[in-house]
């Protein structure tokens, strides 16, 4: 067997709905197949992918294996991701993404995610999500972030905390 590659491999780009940004700069890449690790492409037909999501497609609804999600550098802007996805085994968000957003990842049962602390967030960002401990590095927790979710028991917060908006914990029923 040939060797594996440690170049990034985007999944085949049929996969993908693309749509031109309003301001023709580059692409949205929406992922509408059922492959277990999804790679965003970095670019299609010439033009760079800068915001990405999971598509709306029936097929999530039947996994039973996690899904993992890996993004290229010059993605900016991350919108939601389907519901239908309930596992996820990680997604790799990287540095360059400055926008998540509101309710990007609600409803999502998400094993490991790390946002880059650059970021903007939305509200509701997790929502109804099913993880137990979260490390939270942003000055602020946005409105409803965590709310719904009854698995939540940790949040580890850093000493620049300096708002928590409301509702962030709304029936957060295990956090002590």
């Amino acid at each position: 067997k040939p060797e594996p590659s440690n170049e990034y491999q985007p999944t085949d780009s049929k996969m993908f709905k693309y749509r031109v940004l309003e301001d023709g700069s580059g692409l949205w890449a929406e992922y509408i197949g059922d492959a277990a690790v999804v790679y965003f492409p970095k670019a299609y037909e010439g033009l760079t992918v800068y915001e990405v999501s999971i598509g709306n497609t029936k097929k999530w609804s039947d996994r039973k294996d996690p899904l993992q999600i890996k993004m290229p550098n010059t993605v900016k802007v991350i919108h939601h991701m389907n519901t239908n996805v309930k596992a996820i085994d990680s997604i790799e968000i990287p540095s360059s993404v400055g926008s998540i957003d509101s309710e990007a990842f609600a409803g999502l049962e998400i094993k490991d995610i790390a946002l880059p602390t650059t970021t903007k967030l939305g509200g509701s960002l997790f929502e109804n999500c099913k993880f137990t401990k979260i490390n939270w590095v942003f000055p602020v927790i946005p409105s409803g972030t965590f709310s719904g979710n009854r698995k939540l028991k940790t949040l580890t917060c850093t000493e620049n905390l300096k708002m928590i908006e409301g509702y962030a914990f709304k029936n957060c029923v295990e956090l002590t």
